[in-house]
């Protein structure tokens, strides 16, 4: 029986896996290397030595399991494997593989992954419904200045997301033969922000949706004639938003945004649809 399980061992074939696991330990800046091979009919125990080309010396790891686990400098070493029987004798010993650790350059995690934008650029607001301001023959559009902080600092398989801050201004100044009204305006949202790759590091697809809100002075006028003026009026409204944009990005640290925001501001209690379309050039941080 002896000798059965003798040749048994003899004629063992040793599966390692001599392939460097990158688990690090961030303070000690460890590497940890791990060997397996195939369980063996007989052997109680396992002897794994690994020997330095470069050092000329051998260490020593025993283990009863069909691997071992271990922590090395980078280098060429070479190892095998020797197998005890239940008496504690050395029934088998495989012959020596090469093993070569060597250093990779890890990515940065995209888990620390944090950006920062201030852009500017302009579009315009038009009103889409309202049941006061569509009196005005549909004239209601105006030219505005936009500016928006963005800070994308969390990726989540390759979706970046973040908060952002609009800030849209307009001035508005719609007549007909009955009356004229001025209406400076401004919007001011805090998004969450969802970024989408669309090609690779230069193309992306931004969604955006928050609330803020949406603050006008009127100024009425029954007629043409300016001494007809009523008093001013002031009106700070809650708003919600969604929108998209189209990022560019064609060199650091500049991007270019094309994009449609549609804005629902409750106006005097009254639901307001406008549409705020951009083109804006951003700085990144």
């Amino acid at each position: 029986m002896e000798n059965r399980v003798g040749k048994t061992l003899i004629i063992l074939f040793f599966l390692f896996l001599p392939t460097v696991l990158s688990a690090q330990n961030t303070t000690k800046k460890k590497y940890v290397q791990k060997v397996e091979w195939d369980a063996c009919e007989g052997a109680e125990s396992y002897k794994v030595e690994i020997f330095s080309k470069d050092t000329k010396e051998s260490m020593f790891i025993e283990t009863e399991d069909t691997f071992v686990e271990f922590s090395i400098p980078v280098g060429s070493y070479k190892f095998r494997v020797i197998a005890y029987d239940i008496l504690g004798r050395e029934a088998s010993v495989s012959n020596w593989k090469n093993l070569e650790i060597i250093k990779v350059k890890q990515k940065k995690q995209e888990e620390d992954y944090v950006d920062f934008f201030i852009s500017m650029g302009c579009g315009g607001e038009f009103f889409l419904y309202d049941g006061k301001m569509s009196y005005y023959n549909g004239n209601e559009c105006a030219f505005s200045p936009h500016c928006e902080i963005t800070s994308l600092f969390a990726d989540v398989k390759n979706m970046k997301m973040g908060i952002n801050c609009f800030f849209a201004g307009s001035i508005l100044s719609m007549e007909d033969s009955v009356q004229s009204v001025v209406i400076p305006n401004a919007v001011v949202t805090l998004d969450y922000m969802v970024q989408f790759p669309i090609l690779k590091d230069k193309l992306f697809i931004r969604a955006n949706a928050g609330a803020g809100v949406y603050l006008m002075q009127f100024a009425k006028f029954k007629s043409k004639n300016p001494g007809d003026k009523k008093p001013i009026e002031y009106s700070c409204s809650f708003t919600l938003k969604a929108g998209a944009d189209f990022v560019w990005q064609p060199f650091k640290p500049f991007d270019v945004k094309i994009g449609c925001n549609f804005v629902n501001a409750f106006i005097k209690d009254m639901p307001t649809g406008i549409l705020i379309p951009n083109v804006e050039l951003a700085w990144r941080f």
